[in-house]
């Protein structure tokens, strides 16, 4: 009971720390060939050395029950968890992407397969927030704007 062993398994021991930035893969890679699961986060709300952004989501903005969904299993513990949200056509990716960028704050990379794409996410940015359009720049084979 007391010990946590009441179903007669180990309970589960969690461990965070710090890994220098020229050592995540290593880590990683040993991390598998040993079978120990790893999963990075990214402590947005301590993060002092990047700027945060100046955005909020636009009163009108609404997000679904199972984008929230999604958007809790990324950010569960109050960091942001790596991975990839999956949804269907139409179920609003974008959208939960720019929830996603403005709970964090920070400057965020939308990799796009495409030139309309990459609009497309602008414009969303637009609609959905309050950013500064200044603060949106956008780079394709074609144009690519000055970072701010």
């Amino acid at each position: 009971g007391a010990s946590g062993r009441a179903n007669g398994k180990k309970p589960k021991l969690s461990v965070a720390f710090q890994i220098k930035a020229n050592m995540v893969e290593v880590v990683k890679k040993q991390a598998i060939e040993l079978d120990y699961p790893l999963m990075e986060e990214y402590d947005f709300k301590n993060d002092k050395l990047n700027a945060n952004v100046p955005m909020d989501l636009k009163p009108h903005a609404r997000i679904r029950r199972y984008q929230e969904r999604s958007l809790a299993k990324m950010f569960g513990n109050g960091r942001a968890r790596s991975g990839i949200i999956v949804l269907p056509c139409g179920a609003g990716k974008t959208l939960t992407g720019v929830t996603a960028a403005q709970t964090i704050k920070k400057s965020v990379v939308c990799l796009c397969t495409n030139a309309v794409s990459v609009l497309q996410w602008k414009f969303q940015f637009q609609l959905w927030t309050d950013i500064p359009d200044d603060r949106i720049c956008c780079f394709t084979s074609d144009k690519k704007e000055q970072l701010h």
